[in-house]
């Protein structure tokens, strides 16, 4: 399976699986990487659910390089430039689609701001916490 075998509402669907899984699982890639790697054996949770849905590691390893400073293509880029195939009906369920994924991936890459120290802890928010954000934002994506 590929990129393009993905439906939007299929990979959100598979991420609210994913995250249920594992609730209290933290992304630990010091740069965004969709492959799992020994400090991180998940990846983060768009790898994981793409994994999840048939997509190879070496498809999603190229993923990890793919912008054009040889960095990772965040979610958002991934799913506007139709590397995944729209199911969501029409321009805005797609928008929204779009935020709401590009939220979970922001909040699982964020680290939390621990207010005793006043500075970043050393985890970051978990898959759970990261789709409930997102939920909270977007309540309309979500997934039947």
């Amino acid at each position: 399976m590929d990129l393009h075998d993905v439906k939007l509402t299929e990979l959100i669907a598979t991420v609210y699986t994913v995250a249920s899984e594992r609730p209290d699982y933290t992304y630990k890639g010091d740069v965004c990487s969709y492959v799992p790697t020994e400090l991180d054996p998940c990846g983060c949770l768009f790898g994981a659910a793409l994994a999840k849905l048939g997509v190879p590691v070496g498809r999603l390893a190229r993923l990890d390089h793919a912008s054009i400073t040889g960095d990772a293509v965040s979610i958002r880029q991934i799913i506007e430039k139709d590397w995944i195939t729209d199911d969501t009906g029409n321009w805005q369920a797609r928008d929204r689609a779009i935020e709401w994924c590009a939220h979970v991936q922001e909040v699982q890459d964020r680290y939390v701001y621990d207010h005793e120290t006043h500075d970043t802890a050393d985890y970051r928010f978990t898959w759970s916490s990261a789709v409930q954000s997102a939920d909270r934002c977007y309540p309309k994506v979500r997934q039947p």
